[in-house]
């Protein structure tokens, strides 16, 4: 599956890795998981990686779609999202689903130092 997902309970965050083909079912199961997965909060930061990402078989309008069932953000409206997308097939991808989405700080960058910084910046705000 080209979609993955690792829990960092210490330090609240999701990391996601997409990679290859991506489809919009696989991206749907691999968040079907994380829901359950015991380790999950929904407060939780989320850091998703495009960096690998080839193509995307995902169109607009199933993303919309997926949006508004509320099926495609597993997160809460505190949550930040970084995505990292270096390549201009992947930050197309994820301005389409910035346009879309509903609630939460969302930010990309086109490297992951920028998004762990940004991340990082977040995290020390909440604990002051």
């Amino acid at each position: 599956m080209p979609a993955r997902y690792r829990i960092d309970s210490a330090r609240r965050l999701v990391v996601q890795n997409i990679f290859g083909v991506v489809q919009l079912n696989e991206m749907l199961a691999m968040l079907a998981s994380l829901r359950q997965d015991p380790d999950f909060d929904p407060d939780f930061d989320v850091l998703a990686d495009l960096s690998a990402m080839s193509a995307t078989e995902i169109t607009f309008q199933a993303t919309s779609q997926a949006v508004s069932s509320g099926v495609l953000n597993p997160f809460s409206n505190i949550s930040r999202c970084a995505v990292v997308a270096p390549g201009d097939l992947a930050f197309g991808m994820a301005r389409m689903y910035e346009a879309i989405r509903k609630g939460g700080e969302f930010e990309i960058f086109r490297s992951m130092a920028d998004a762990e910084a940004w991340l990082a910046e977040g995290q020390a705000a909440e604990a002051s």
